[in-house]
């Protein structure tokens, strides 16, 4: 079984598990690139980590060295258009995030610590896509939303 599984990443192309990988699923590159590492997934779940570089920082940080909210809504984006794309094989479509529901912030985040994203496929419906997704600082949810991507 594990041996299957090694050759269904390989062929997935996340092999790797690294920023590289990520790469080859988002068209997003740096500084808008936040997901730093995939630490865990299936087509239906996928774990990231992301720590927000210094020119990151200096273009969406606030006067008390907070990162601010819109990172982190990028950041789940991010996490669930990679899980759709894992999910579907599918490295051609192009994805727009269309909507954005009950979002959620319970702490800022500040300059150098790790934000670990989950997704979660909600439902996929025609050419939408929903997800549901969840931020962690230090194992404390510090965000939450539901989002909704359309592929063409």
């Amino acid at each position: 079984v594990q041996r299957q599984w090694q050759r269904r990443k390989s062929h997935m192309g996340l092999h790797h598990r690294d920023i590289g990988s990520v790469e080859n699923w988002l068209k997003q590159r740096h500084p808008m690139l936040v997901i730093t590492q995939i630490i865990e997934y299936d087509e239906k779940r996928l774990i990231v980590a992301g720590r927000m570089h210094d020119s990151q920082c200096d273009l969406f940080i606030d006067d008390e060295h907070k990162i601010v909210e819109v990172l982190l809504v990028e950041m789940m984006g991010q996490t669930a258009e990679c899980l759709y794309r894992i999910a579907k094989r599918d490295r051609k479509s192009r994805g727009f995030l269309v909507r954005l529901d009950q979002v959620k912030f319970t702490r800022r985040v500040f300059r150098n610590e790790t934000v670990i994203t989950e997704a979660e496929l909600t439902k996929v419906f025609g050419k939408y896509v929903s997800a549901k997704c969840r931020s962690y600082v230090d194992g404390g949810l510090i965000a939450s939303a539901d989002i909704t991507h359309y592929y063409t």
